[in-house]
């Protein structure tokens, strides 16, 4: 059984087609409610099922200024549904060690500080934070381990952590 996401609108579907006009108008108020998915291929599936069920797309699936990846569907009532999907990370050298994620795997700060010195390490940035990091030592020339990997809480389970072993 899937356990995706599962987004019922209630009513008549002409009702769309009635406030699409409205759609433009700025209403004070709950202006959308967003919901959040695990990838952009995600928000594009979504949104093509809306389109097939018979629902307006409001805004068809594109990367926003704040960068996130968004879709917009208008349910049967004018009200805005937004499919979301977090922008991937960068993964770029760390310049200095990210100690709030890195303590957060390994609690000792001398130990942390030890290995960093003699190992690579790599961030996730995302929006200018760092929201993920791996510290590499190597070992041979074929050869490493893994001293460290963590990614902050808000961003577990959108697979930052295999994106920073396969770097």
């Amino acid at each position: 059984m899937d356990r995706g996401l599962l987004v019922v609108f209630v009513g008549r579907a002409t009702r769309a087609v009635e406030f699409a006009a409205e759609r433009e108008k700025e209403y004070i108020g709950l202006a959308h409610l967003a919901f959040h998915v695990r990838s952009k291929a995600e928000v594009d599936r979504q949104v093509e099922q809306f389109r097939q069920a018979g629902y307006l797309i409001a805004g068809e699936p594109r990367t926003s200024g704040d960068g996130y990846y968004e879709g917009v569907i208008l349910d049967p009532d004018g009200n805005r549904g937004e499919l979301v999907a977090f922008g991937e990370p960068e993964i770029v050298p760390a310049s200095c060690p990210p100690y709030a994620l890195l303590l957060d795997a390994d609690p000792d700060q001398a130990k942390v500080d030890a290995y960093w010195k003699e190992s690579d390490a790599f961030v996730a940035m995302w929006r200018g934070e760092c929201v993920g990091v791996i510290v590499v030592k190597p070992l041979a020339a074929d050869e490493a381990e893994i001293m460290n990997l963590a990614v902050a809480p808000l961003f577990r389970g959108r697979g930052i952590a295999r994106r920073l072993l396969r770097f």
